[in-house]
């Protein structure tokens, strides 16, 4: 299973979390896959609260984990530092 997550996409871990009775949301990022380019450029913040957005779109309140590769793992710390209550 590690092998797959080293190739900068976590696809392949998605059916072994499935197995093990967790739920996973995977999302383009703007700019990323079919989503389109951000009109004031590519920050940590945007990304941070565009998830957010989805999150509170989808009415998570809390006890759940964010799991992410590279960018992915900066832009999770940061959901973590600005909204720590989730987790």
């Amino acid at each position: 299973m590690a092998p797959q997550c080293l190739t900068g996409s976590l696809t392949g871990l998605v059916p072994h979390l499935h197995k093990a009775n967790w739920q996973t949301l995977r999302m383009d990022l703007y700019g990323h896959g079919r989503s389109a380019r951000p009109e004031r450029g590519y920050t940590i913040s945007l990304f941070t609260e565009q998830i957010w957005e989805v999150l509170s779109y989808l009415r998570t309140k809390t006890g759940i984990s964010v799991l992410g590769h590279s960018l992915g793992a900066v832009i999770a710390g940061n959901l973590v530092q600005q909204h720590p209550k989730l987790f």
